[in-house]
């Protein structure tokens, strides 16, 4: 029997590629629209902030993919019912920017923004560590409950973005390792 190498499609993530495409095009309208304007009140982005915290409310836990997993997951391609998927990840989306549209600029969220990306990188690392022993600590000792896996996830990422701001300082001080470093230029004789 002759065995044949073959690559699903998940394997590729082509699927969860236009899954995030389709965020960033929503952004776009939101940007071309401008919904979020700076001109608007704290009263409009408080709205904003209220309905689609109830909608996420009423609908937390309900997309559940399969009886396996209870949660969306990009990593694993599943995303369960699309119109629940997309009405809670737009929802989320919309809350968390009316949310920092009401809250003044702290210096805290500002370092993070700036370096963002390097909080992603270094989170990768933790992924696999800190995330495995929150879980195990949380879900062990605790009974599962919306609440508690809400706390958890706070608890983790708070915990996360605590450990990782000593290597992002290191980092950002040693310019070259993120690319930032002027490569040296030769003189043609």
């Amino acid at each position: 029997m002759k065995k044949t190498f073959t690559l699903s499609l998940k394997y590729w993530y082509l699927d969860e590629a236009l899954v995030g495409l389709s965020f960033y095009l929503f952004g776009v309208l939101l940007y071309k629209l401008k919904v979020f304007k700076k001109s608007r009140s704290n009263y409009f982005y408080a709205g904003w902030f209220i309905v689609c915290f109830v909608l996420l409310s009423l609908l937390f836990n309900q997309n559940q993919p399969s009886n396996y997993w209870r949660c969306v997951s990009i990593n694993e391609a599943l995303n369960g019912n699309p119109l629940l998927f997309y009405l809670n990840a737009i929802s989320g989306t919309i809350m968390v920017i009316s949310l920092s549209k009401i809250i003044r600029p702290l210096p805290l969220i500002t370092y993070i923004g700036r370096n963002s990306l390097m909080f992603m990188g270094i989170n990768g690392l933790f992924l696999r560590f800190l995330n495995y022993f929150i879980i195990k600590v949380t879900f062990i000792n605790l009974p599962f409950s919306n609440l508690t896996f809400v706390l958890s996830c706070v608890f983790g990422a708070f915990l996360g973005i605590s450990l990782s701001f000593p290597l992002t300082y290191i980092i950002s001080k040693v310019p070259f390792l993120i690319g930032k470093y002027p490569l040296p230029i030769r003189q043609s004789t």
